[in-house]
């Protein structure tokens, strides 16, 4: 059976692709396609900018009184009975993550995983 699947699939594979291969170098005749071009590295930047704007790092503080985290490198502790973020100096000997960036539960224990 799986003999008669290859001879039949695989002739059709061989047809389909040279049609597929001229079809991709219609994309630039396409509406649309020069705004593409014009606008793609717009696009990545923003993207970029977005990903240095991404909060990381995020742990409970202990009696879960407020939250630890991290933006564009930078470490805050949000209160909630202040409801304010307050940006927190870099302690010396805690421990980092991969980006210089405080970790999660530096040195707390709980939360889910733990024992």
């Amino acid at each position: 059976m799986n003999f008669v699947r290859r001879c039949v699939l695989f002739p059709g594979a061989i047809a389909i692709l040279p049609a597929s291969l001229i079809s991709q170098d219609r994309l630039n005749d396409m509406p649309g396609a020069a705004q593409f071009h014009r606008i793609s590295p717009v696009i990545a930047q923003v993207n970029r900018q977005i990903a240095a704007s991404r909060v990381t790092g995020i742990g409970w503080t202990e009696g879960g009184k407020g939250l630890d985290y991290s933006v564009a490198g930078r470490s805050y502790h949000f209160d909630f009975a202040t409801k304010k973020a307050v940006e927190v100096l870099p302690v010396a000997g805690r421990p980092t993550g991969d980006r210089g960036q405080p970790t999660a539960n530096a040195g707390r224990g709980g939360g889910r995983g733990s024992t």
